[in-house]
């Protein structure tokens, strides 16, 4: 956590606002997304044409955040997004 937390330090200092700048707009979401996980292989001898490395499908929940910053029109000047799957990181982005 210290290296984070020294990152986004840095990465705040070096950040300079549009001069432009008049709004923010910050977008949470979260998907269904499958994904392939190793699965035990059945013991005994493998039935002809097994896969070598089994794999089970399971789904997971993967989240993402944007931030965009717009001008007096509207128009976005800058956007950061980021996203993850991990249930920890969700927790980090929420609290940071």
């Amino acid at each position: 956590m210290q290296e984070r937390e020294r990152v986004e330090s840095a990465l705040i200092a070096a950040y300079a606002l549009p001069v432009e700048a008049t709004g923010v707009v910050i977008s949470l979401d979260r998907v269904a997304v499958p994904m392939e996980e190793p699965r035990r292989r059945p013991r005994g001898r493998p039935a002809k044409g097994a896969a070598k490395r089994p794999v089970v499908r399971l789904w997971h929940m993967a989240y993402c955040a944007t931030v965009t910053i717009h001008d007096a029109s509207g128009k976005g000047c800058t956007r950061s997004a980021m996203g993850g799957c991990r249930a920890g990181m969700w927790t980090a982005w929420c609290s940071a």
